[in-house]
């Protein structure tokens, strides 16, 4: 969480706010992109992924997440971009790929040297992703419920993030002991 907020702090504030979206809820950067006003809807706190790799599905978000989003839609259109970069422009790789860099590097987040001296960072913002499942695992959430949340199989979580789920394994067979 430290880094992450080194990391919006250190970004441009549209920036800033694409990567607190995805620190948010598990989606891929691309599926965020593609959010417009009418996937939210407030009365019912769900956010609808119409477009994703997996196909769409329907998140329940609880109040402070519905909050933020809710404070993006305010006083746009239905069809503008949910989370839009500076100008109202819908968000692209091309778009986040630098400004991101940019962010990650004044943030000191795995930053290293090219053979021209250049200054870059190994994060980039499908890494918000990864670091969002991660949270989610760490918080004991059960694999299954965050496959469906993230838009991905149980398998891909359990071959990414075995190591997690070992560790939760361990700690849960601890309580049981006597």
């Amino acid at each position: 969480r430290e880094e992450l907020t080194r990391l919006i702090d250190a970004a441009d504030p549209d920036v800033g706010l694409l990567i607190k979206a995805l620190a948010l809820v598990p989606l891929r950067p691309g599926a965020m992109a593609a959010l417009t006003v009418k996937d939210l809807d407030v009365k019912t706190c769900t956010l609808k992924i119409p477009k994703d790799k997996t196909g769409s599905r329907v998140l329940h978000l609880p109040p402070k997440t519905i909050a933020f989003f809710a404070e993006q839609a305010r006083l746009k259109t239905p069809d503008a971009p949910l989370i839009a970069r500076a100008g109202a422009a819908s968000w692209d790789k091309d778009a986040w790929k630098k400004p991101v860099q940019r962010a990650a590097v004044a943030a000191g987040l795995e930053v290293s040297r090219d053979s021209k001296g250049k200054q870059h960072s190994a994060v980039t913002l499908y890494a918000i992703r990864h670091t969002t499942i991660t949270a989610l695992l760490n918080a004991g959430l059960d694999v299954l419920t965050v496959a469906k949340l993230a838009g991905t199989s149980v398998r891909m979580i359990e071959v990414n993030y075995h190591h997690l789920t070992v560790q939760h394994s361990h700690q849960a067979l601890e309580k049981l002991a006597f």
